[in-house]
């Protein structure tokens, strides 16, 4: 999962010269699973070894093999719930909720393959069904649409439009991730204070910032012209899934890409390879923000090699007929987050539309975030990024 995240980062900062002016937020989690339910129906050939590759296993069996093992370890998980539709996989601990939800639908002139099929169903929980995108393409996206905002609670609204989705559209695929999680020692929001914050522009402003005194029970470390600081979330300490959020601050006001290039040529960061150490923060500021941010995963993996067609490269779909450079890919991907003073709250969506288009007192020290920085909330057993973001502005939405 760290070189499609090295990966994705380093196309973002390319196709934008290598400059941040906007909030960039997206979940390696969420496009990793859609690759690999991709990755399930596709020909054997270059096309499936460089998706495997990237995705980072030999074959589709061991990719199979991994699923069913984080499968299995939700399912011991005491409060992993599944829908009637059995394409909800969410783990609550106290404090945390993260829900991953799979999705496909398929224009009514095609179907699917049963072995796909039957994959989606059994191996990646998703629910599938036929839409007709030719005569009633609106219907279509609103039923698509709502079931993401359903599965987002709301927070991603009006994913597709017309006529980017219409009569050309043959499938849809799509996953959708939910987090949401309470401090584990919330701030009080009568502490809050607005302070300067240093962009890279070197313009200073005015942004809010959650504060608070002697923080302890949090984890440190430090390394190449950054420091790093672990904030828990609230979970059960018996129970296997622990979720944290864990901030990379440049020690520089200008340092966020120069951050960044570390994380594209090494991206063993995403795995905090660090010696953390328990710390008291004596004074703690982190900017309270909210935004959504979009981008094609497609144009990213085709700038790899990875230009993928739906009749020659895969086997998703059967009988498909006429010329075949009508059947490209689009992947899309929406992640939106809040981080509040009781906590954060964070949604992604990617969609694949083909169509013809210790005992002594632990050191002191201060944690002000007033100038950008990059954060990852993760799942600390399993090690998964679950959503990954530079910070440019914490006022732009």
């Amino acid at each position: 999962m760290e070189e499609l995240s090295k990966e994705i980062v380093k196309r973002i900062l390319a196709n934008n010269d290598g400059k941040l002016e906007k909030n960039l937020v997206f979940s390696p989690w969420s496009i990793n699973t859609l690759l690999s339910i991709l990755a399930s129906g596709l020909k054997p050939g270059q096309t499936l070894d460089k998706v495997l590759s990237l995705l980072g296993f030999k074959s589709v069996a061991d990719l199979h093999a991994k699923v069913t093992d984080d499968d299995d370890d939700l399912q011991k998980t005491p409060n992993f719930g599944n829908s009637k539709s059995k394409i909800n996989a969410q783990v609550q601990v106290e404090g945390s909720l993260l829900s991953s939800l799979n999705g496909a639908w398929v224009d009514k002139k095609y179907t699917f393959n049963p072995c796909f099929l039957q994959l989606l169903r059994t191996l990646y929980k998703s629910e599938s069904s036929t839409l007709d995108f030719q005569n009633k393409a609106l219907e279509a996206i609103q039923e698509i649409n709502t079931w993401v905002e359903n599965a987002t609670k709301g927070l991603i609204r009006n994913l597709l439009t017309y006529p980017a989705v219409g009569e050309d559209t043959a499938l849809i695929l799509a996953n959708t991730l939910y987090f949401k999680g309470l401090w584990d020692k919330q701030f009080d929001p009568s502490d809050t204070m607005c302070e300067n914050f240093h962009a890279l522009s070197g313009d200073v402003f005015k942004v809010p910032y959650m504060c608070m005194m002697a923080y302890d029970g949090c984890l440190y470390a430090s390394s190449n012209g950054f420091k790093i600081l672990r904030l828990p979330y609230q979970s059960d300490w018996n129970n296997k899934w622990k979720f944290s959020m864990n901030i990379f601050l440049p020690d520089l006001n200008d340092g966020l890409l120069k951050l960044l290039d570390q994380f594209t040529s090494s991206p063993d960061l995403f795995n905090l390879p660090f010696e953390f150490e328990g710390v008291t923060i004596r004074n703690l500021r982190i900017p309270k923000f909210k935004f959504t941010y979009k981008f094609q995963v497609s144009e990213i993996i085709e700038k790899l090699g990875l230009s993928m067609n739906l009749k020659t490269d895969t086997e998703i779909l059967e009988a498909l007929n006429g010329d075949d450079s009508m059947y490209h890919m689009k992947i899309l991907h929406t992640s939106c987050i809040e981080v509040n003073e009781h906590g954060t709250e964070a949604a992604a969506v990617t969609d694949l539309d083909y169509a013809t288009c210790s005992l002594f007192s632990p050191p002191s020290i201060d944690f002000i975030a007033n100038h950008p920085f990059a954060f990852m909330i993760r799942e600390d057993i399993t090690g998964n990024p679950i959503f990954f973001r530079p910070l440019v502005n914490p006022m732009l939405e």
